[in-house]
């Protein structure tokens, strides 16, 4: 628990300081990430009742398990870091806007949470026939279905970044004062307690009965963890439900 805990932390801070994923992976994600979730995921394609059925990637961003197969590692690699640099800002945005509000035991302002991005980044969002639901959902949008998808959301979400970053003088989003008091609080919380992962079958390539732990971050960013040469690495990270 201890260790997931630190692991945790270690994940907000990076990408805090970094404001890129990308780097976040360079230190504490498994080299092959990117195979083991396309692997993964098309075990699951074929162990399906019904395999035509669309994944959820992303809050608001379902693909169709065809793409397991046409995208490249470099394609997944480029759209998940992308979706989930957005994401974390998005996330961080969230929790500063509110954790005031939290902290006095009361409920965040709907109205506030509506600008997490500057209107600009949505008007951009908007011109992307998927990604025009990624903020507030207008409508049932579509999935992702081929590889030009995956790509030019990723440059949507990589120029959606730049101009975020424009916004705050060249630098990433930072948690304020009032966000850290909340995390530490929930870090002190059930909310911090890892989950025993255990599968019978081979799970993101690891052999069956390989031991993981699931822990949810403070901004909702839930990760897979497994020990590896005597590290706790991450298998996979993905945005948790409530």
């Amino acid at each position: 628990t201890k260790r997931a805990q630190e692991t945790a932390t270690l994940f907000l801070k990076r990408f805090e300081e970094t404001g890129d994923l990308g780097r976040v992976i360079e230190e504490l994600y498994v080299s092959d990430f990117v195979d083991r979730f396309v692997k993964q995921y098309g075990k699951e394609v074929a162990e399906r009742e019904n395999p035509s059925q669309d994944f959820l990637f992303a809050p608001g961003l379902w693909y169709k398990p065809e793409l397991l197969k046409q995208a490249t590692p470099k394609d997944w690699r480029q759209f998940y870091i992308a979706t989930y640099n957005l994401l974390f800002h998005t996330q961080v945005a969230g929790m500063n806007l509110s954790a005031a509000n939290l902290l006095n035991g009361k409920d965040p302002d709907p109205e506030v949470l509506k600008n997490i991005v500057p209107a600009k980044v949505s008007s951009l969002f908007d011109t992307h026939p998927i990604l025009r639901n990624f903020i507030l959902r207008k409508d049932t949008p579509p999935s992702f279905s081929k590889v030009e998808d995956l790509r030019s959301a990723t440059a949507i979400f990589d120029q959606g970044m730049k101009l975020i970053r424009e916004d705050n003088g060249g630098k990433s989003i930072k948690f304020t004062k009032e966000s850290q008091q909340l995390i530490e609080l929930l870090m002190k919380t059930d909310f911090a307690t890892p989950a025993v992962v255990i599968s019978n079958e081979e799970y993101f390539g690891f052999p069956p009965k390989t031991r993981m732990l699931l822990i949810r971050t403070a901004v909702g960013i839930g990760l897979l963890l497994t020990e590896i040469d005597g590290k706790t690495k991450i298998v996979w990270a993905e945005v948790m439900g409530n």
